[in-house]
């Protein structure tokens, strides 16, 4: 271990200890801060833009590593997955080089993640531990109209910072100070953008915390059912989160700091980056961790703040006025660090004084304005300081003085042609003599008029797009120069981007070409040109997405197959009086339920009856003047105002394709029932959800498990009905101006993406004339189409949850009334709900008159807008390719949002344009968002702003008009229009870093890695993309069940379980601790003392497994609570008599020098040589418990297992070999990534029970399932002589199979990049994607159990036809 003055004056890496020193006092000075364990420390650290925070950082944590704190004390939170991957990679690169020269300091895994994944780890570290949450869905609804998509939004917001506040109040032990100490702060709070309670300022909040937080109620499920519940609200996670740090706080005072954070997985140091983007939730749970002993370091920039649509508390963390509001009574003194990192490495020094002078511009016009709009930029003094360059004293000043920035004055463009879409090639036959000169008059004639109405329908859309928008004017040759400029240092190697406020459509696009085009005639050529187009997060199912075109060409819009897809979606969920009045009128049916069938011809046969095709159009009304009402977004290249004559022809197509998915849910219904059910099965939300009573002809809510079950195959028979257009549907389609996108026949949403991965491939394979722009966007047609099946699961996913999770909340209340009741009895009383219930979930579409326009609201506006994206699990980036050879020059374009955090040498920035949709946007934020657009640039920016001659003072100009006028008079003031730059780089020092020595790969995951070893594309679906497993409502589950109780378990065998009351826990843990040392015990002496002495808590046990709403009241329910207790219990038996797990942690509490970890991380990485390049592996792997000391050196693992449902079926051979695999893996992982140090000889187990969940009205099997029939190997040995259990151990350590899983993870990890770049066919092979059997397809076993089943277009159907 280094010493700590020697830590401290020598950082590394290197800091600025030669120059300004400012990193070096901050890192100082966190460090001093740190030293101390007897008190926990929260430093916020300001730092400007190209400042080196991520270094500082980084030097942070290596300082502690060299300082001796244990890498486990360790983890980082960034905002996104992206920026926690980018600065694990440094931090492990930093390692790897100091490693080289001081052996002592290994190059380890520490913990970085999103701010919401952090939390939901640490639930699932604390679940063991703590047995509730006082988190009450129904208890935290407010009153929020949920008419509008933002209206839900804030309601779910309200829920979560009404726990985290409450949470805090009321185990803070500071009674009122809190809301006291912040007042002034609400009070300042503009439209309660920060503190988000519409509340805040009237209610008595400390009364309100009182009742809202019942410390005497524990959840019905507690935390490990939080954590079980699929797609969660995210806010939601950090504010539980916060809550159980709260009461742990409270219960914990007494436990030793060091055997706290040992035992719950808490760590000692948090580092923060971005800290300006947390909002309150997020900056209630980092106060309850400081609570619980963590010392935290926050840096960023308040001038940053880009998220203030989510509430982002900007300035606050830097305020240290509010900061000390934050933890009023606490003990905790936070501070600003007096040394803010205000150089600015990146940039040139006219960059740096324009943007700092813009800021303070805005800054003195908020203060000085008058304008309702203009609310005070309160900049704090002590945090936002005016940086300046990196001067190099070792070189020539003269690159960071060289001229860097010019404005230039645009306006709209009269360059037309190139706005146009490609002419499309008609063919006609050829007349000759009169008849043949009229026709081609007529049509010279319609030419000429279409023409003039094009042209004044392009002028209209000017305003929308944003590039032409800018470059016109008389300042156009300069404009064009600028964009010539960019292209030649593209060619020079240099990078460059161009930016703009949204996202670029294809006019753009063609325009940006066409500029080009004007000097370079071959930019279309492959080689020519790269348009880089860096995505906005933001998406959703209706958005504009880029796709091939039928005639081969790429264009950019909201495809036609997505407003099928749409189509269907509104027809099952929504439904309208008046089309349905409508259908009646008209003599039809309304299809509610289609007669299940085994093929798609018999289902025709069957269901073609009463014109469905028309009742099917009417119902799809609302979704196609929606559709109308959205003109601008869904028909861009119409040219004719009047369409009604044309949207018939197009409801046809839609109502034709609705009919097709109705006859594939026909034949998908019949395969999930194998041929049993003949009789009409709901198709349609209102027939799912709820059915009459036969016995007493009222309306009653169908069984949930029912609902669910139809929602599924709905689904399914949506993503897997093929886009069939015919010529009469393609022309309906281009009548409409809309353009068709290339399918087959068998194309649909699931397989879409394979089948464009096939055109790909044959494309690269044959060759082919396909356009520059297709060439260059081949991969990310193929990406689109996934993210387009992404967008509509999660809005269907969200419906159908949502819906469930309601009417389950109500039938919960109905059975806690009284448990006994008739399940017919409760579904008709729920029927009441279901209203409200369908209105929350927002299922239907329906319309809202304004001034000037209709919207549609509801399902629609869903559609168009999509589900609110946090990013917890977000698909992985691409990193750039190693091996590429010499690439055509790129010019990337992306959004001000999407370019945090990146850089290029020069930016052609188009300033923001005013628009309607600025009316909410703050002062504050404008001049955010212009400061980040400014510091992107390193030696060159150019601004293209619009003219302010028109400007006038008006309370009605929003904040970016206000803000265009000020940079106009900014520029003239500063003579920055028409100047001359330096784009040359006038130091000579080199862009390149020189030949890498070091790739650090993303982290792994044992789990990532299990399911790698299964299915490719399981781990595809899981890992590469944003895919939910569309579980709309946790069933009884007795998988996630005995994980979690035997973790509880163990906790409590060990005394590691806080106090609850009346704890079933416990009961069972003494019963288990009077046997487990004891000789010579059988199963079943164990089972009937489980029985006799705590048989009553077992059942509460498996009470609390059932969800409340699961329907099986009476005789039923005490069935199935015996059939669960009594099987639980001799699975208990089973491993207390043929396990050493409880044996283990009984000794190991008594032995000195021992430590138990219960469900918490074992991280490391992995290092593979080859050709001079090291490769590093994060590796994390989670064993259910690890004992490490002198004389126990122990992991264990245990699950169940699925087996077959009839007792006489076996597993495949197969299937039991592949899972012996995997088992061997896990346990041979575990046990390479312990601790070496501890010096007895290693034994691991995995112990196996069978999954005996039952479902909703299945049968009570008479007996438990049999288990697999594993084998002894040379790699492990099995203890199968169990009646309840199986347990797989291990003596030994193989280290060759410890390195051929390293080899394996390094085949993942290359595998998994390449997919991200390029995606190949055979990722759509069931088949594994590394290890041994990569080779074979799966087998049925291992299919039909899949998860990401749903979203496979290759799972395996077992068909039984009676």
């Amino acid at each position: 271990m280094h010493t700590f003055d020697d830590v401290l004056a020598y950082p590394r890496p290197c800091l600025d200890e030669n120059g300004t020193k400012e990193q070096l006092k901050a890192y100082q000075e966190a460090l001093v801060a740190f030293r101390n364990d007897d008190y926990t420390s929260v430093i916020t650290i300001p730092a400007g833009a190209g400042s080196g925070k991520t270094r500082t950082l980084v030097s942070t944590i290596i300082g502690l590593l060299r300082l001796g704190v244990d890498p486990e004390l360790i983890e980082s939170i960034s905002f996104t997955n992206a920026s926690a991957d980018d600065f694990q990679e440094k931090l492990i690169k930093s390692l790897a080089d100091l490693s080289q020269v001081d052996s002592s300091i290994p190059v380890v895994n520490l913990g970085f993640s999103t701010i919401h994944k952090h939390a939901v780890d640490l639930l699932k570290k604390l679940e063991p531990h703590v047995g509730g949450v006082g988190y009450y869905f129904e208890d935290a609804a407010t009153s929020n109209s949920l008419s509008s998509h933002d209206g839900m939004e804030r309601e779910n917001r309200e829920k979560a910072i009404r726990l985290a506040l409450y949470s805090s109040i009321v185990y803070g032990g500071i009674d009122g100070q809190l809301i006291e100490s912040l007042r002034p702060f609400i009070d300042q709070d503009d439209s309660e953008a920060r503190f988000i309670l519409s509340d805040i300022r009237t209610e008595d909040h400390k009364r309100r915390a009182e009742d809202f937080i019942r410390k005497d109620m524990m959840s019905d499920a507690g935390l490990g059912a939080f954590t079980n519940i699929d797609d969660t609200n995210p806010d939601f996670c950090v504010a539980v989160a916060t809550d159980a740090l709260m009461r742990l706080q409270e219960q914990t005072r007494e436990i030793n700091i060091s055997e706290k954070r040992q035992r719950f997985g808490l760590p000692q140091y948090l580092m923060v980056d971005e800290a300006q983007d947390l909002d309150l939730i997020q900056l209630f749970y980092l106060r309850a961790l400081a609570l619980n002993g963590v010392s935290i370091l926050m840096v960023g920039d308040p001038r940053q703040t880009l998220y203030e649509f989510r509430n982002s508390v900007s300035e606050w963390p830097f305020d240290e006025s509010f900061m000390q509001a934050l933890f009023v009574g606490t003990g905790i003194v936070p501070r600003i660090s007096s040394s803010p990192l205000k150089t600015n490495y990146r940039s040139r020094k006219e960059i740096i004084d324009l943007a700092e002078d813009v800021s303070e511009y805005f800054v003195s016009e908020s203060l000085a304005s008058k304008s309702p709009k203009v609310k005070p930029i309160h900049d704090p003094d002590e945090s936002v300081v005016r940086s300046h360059p990196h001067l190099n004293e070792s070189h020539s000043d003269n690159e960071k003085l060289a001229p860097a920035v010019r404005l230039i004055q645009g306006a709209k463009t009269d360059r037309l042609d190139l706005l146009k879409p490609p002419a499309k090639t008609v063919q006609r036959d050829k007349l000759s003599g009169p008849l043949g000169r009229l026709t081609r008059r007529s049509a010279e004639v319609a030419e000429q008029s279409g023409s003039s109405e094009e042209a004044k329908a392009l002028q209209r859309k000017l305003t929308h797009i944003q590039i032409p928008n800018l470059c016109g004017g008389e300042h156009e040759a300069e404009i064009k120069a600028a964009i010539f400029d960019l292209y030649e240092r593209a060619k020079a190697g240099d990078s460059v981007a161009i930016l703009t406020r949204n996202g670029l459509k294809t006019a753009d696009f063609n325009f940006l070409r066409g500029i080009l085009k004007d000097r370079y005639a071959d930019i279309d050529s492959p080689s020519s040109l790269v348009i880089d187009q860096i995505n906005s997060e933001k998406n959703a199912p209706l958005s504009n997405y880029w796709f091939l075109t039928a005639e081969q060409d790429a264009t950019q819009g909201v495809p036609f197959t997505s407003m099928m897809i749409g189509a269907a979606m509104h027809f099952f969920l929504s439904w309208d009086k008046a089309c349905s009045d409508e259908i009646k009128l008209q003599g039809l049916r309304e299809v509610s339920a289609v007669v299940p069938a085994s093929t798609y011809e018999e289902a025709v046969a069957k269901n073609s009856r009463n014109a469905a095709l028309l009742s099917i159009a009417i119902e799809l009304k609302p979704y196609v003047a929606a559709l109308l009402a959205n003109e601008a977004d869904f028909f861009p290249n119409l040219t004719h105002l009047d369409i009604s004559a044309r949207h018939e022809a197009l409801t046809r197509v839609l109502a034709r394709f609705v009919f097709d998915v109705l006859m594939k849910y026909s034949v998908t219904v019949w395969e999930s029932f194998k041929g049993r059910v003949f009789s009409f099965q709901p198709c349609r939300f209102q027939s799912v959800a709820v059915e009459r009573n036969p016995g007493r002809g009222l309306l009653q809510l169908r069984p949930l498990s029912d609902s669910k079950r139809f929602f599924k195959l709905f689904w399914e028979a949506m993503v897997n009905t093929p886009f069939k257009l015919s010529e009469e549907d393609r022309t309906a389609i281009e009548s409409c101006g809309l353009t068709v996108e290339q399918t087959r026949v068998t194309t649909t949403l699931l397989n879409f993406p394979e089948e464009m991965t096939l055109w790909k491939e044959q494309i690269e394979q044959k060759g082919g004339s396909v356009t520059s722009s297709v060439t260059s966007r081949k991969e990310e047609f193929i990406k689109q189409r996934e993210l387009i099946h992404e967008q509509f699961s999660k809005v269907f996913h969200h419906k159908t949850r949502t819906y469930l999770r309601e009417i389950a909340s109500e039938l919960g209340k109905l059975i806690r009334l009284d448990p006994s009741s008739d399940p017919n009895s409760l579904l008709i009383q729920g029927y009441e709900h279901f209203r409200a219930a369908r209105q929350k979930a927002r299922v239907s579409t329906w319309a809202k008159e304004g001034r000037n326009k209709v919207s549609y609201l509801g399902l629609f506006e869903d559609l168009l807008t999509g589900m609110r994206d946090i990013d917890i699990s977000s698909r992985p980036k691409a990193k750039p390719a190693d091996n590429e050879e010499v690439s055509p020059p790129k010019i990337t374009v992306t959004t001000i949002h999407s370019s945090k955090g990146l850089e290029w040498d020069h930016v052609l920035l188009f300033f923001p344009q005013p628009s309607s949709r600025d009316k909410d946007s703050s002062f504050k934020s404008v001049r955010d968002l212009l400061y980040v657009a400014i510091t992107r640039a390193a030696r060159t920016l150019t601004m293209v702003v619009g003219s302010d001659k028109n400007y006038k003072e008006s309370p009605t100009n929003t904040s970016m008009k206000i803000a265009l006028h000020l940079m106009n008079e900014h520029g003239r003031k500063q003579d920055l229009f028409g100047r001359q730059i330096q784009l040359d780089k006038l130091d000579g020092s080199d862009n390149g870093d020189g030949e890498e020595t070091y790739k650090v790969e993303r982290q792994t995951s044992h789990s990532e890695l299990e399911r790698a070893m299964s299915c490719r594309i399981h781990h595809h679906t899981q890992h590469e993309r944003s895919l939910s497993t569309m579980v709309p409502l946790t069933a009884p589950s007795y998988s996630f069940f005995f994980h979690t109780a035997m973790s509880s378990l163990c906790a409590g065998l060990i005394g590691q379980r806080l106090p609850i009351p009346e704890d079933p826990i416990l009961d069972v843990v003494r019963v288990i601790d009077s046997l487990a040392s004891k000789n010579g015990l059988t199963e079943d002496t164990v089972y009937q003392s489980l029985i006799n002495n705590a048989g009553a808590s077992v059942s509460d046990l498996m009470q609390s497994m059932v969800p409340m709403y699961f329907l099986s009241g009476g005789e039923r329910f005490a069935e199935v609570i015996q059939y669960y207790t009594e099987n639980f219990a001799r699975q208990l038996a089973s491993i207390t008599v043929g396990s050493r797990l409880f044996q283990n942690l009984l000794l190991a509490k008594r032995l000195p020098n021992h430590k138990i970890w219960i469900e918490k991380p074992i991280k490391d990485v992995l290092a593979l040589k080859e050709d001079g390049l090291t490769t590093y592996l994060p590796v994390i792997g989670i064993p259910d418990i690890k004992i490490a000391g002198d004389t126990i050196n122990y992991v264990c693992d245990y699950k169940t297992v699925t087996t077959p449902k009839q007792f006489d079926e076996e597993l495949a051979h197969e299937t039991l070999q592949s899972l012996s695999e995997k088992t061997f893996m896990q346990i041979n992982l575990y046990q390479g990534l312990l601790d070496k140090s501890h010096q007895a000889a290693p034994y691991s187990e995995i112990i196996y029970v069978p999954d005996i969940s039952l479902m909703e009205g299945e049968d009570i099997p008479e007996a438990s399932p049999p288990l697999p029939p594993f084998n002894n190997s040379a790699q492990f040995r099995v203890r199968s002589n169990l009646k309840s259990a199986v347990v797989i151990y291990t003596e030994s350590f193989d280290l060759d199979r410890f390195e051929s899983t390293a080899d394996n993870i390094a085949e993942l990890r290359y595998q998994a990049e390449e997919h991200l770049n390029a995606l190949p066919v055979a990722i759509f092979t069931p088949a594994p994607l590394v290890g041994e059997n990569c080779t074979t397809e799966v087998t049925e076993d291992t299919c039909q159990s899949c998860p990401s089943a749903i979203h496979c277009a290759k799972k395996k159907i077992v068909r039984e036809v009676l």
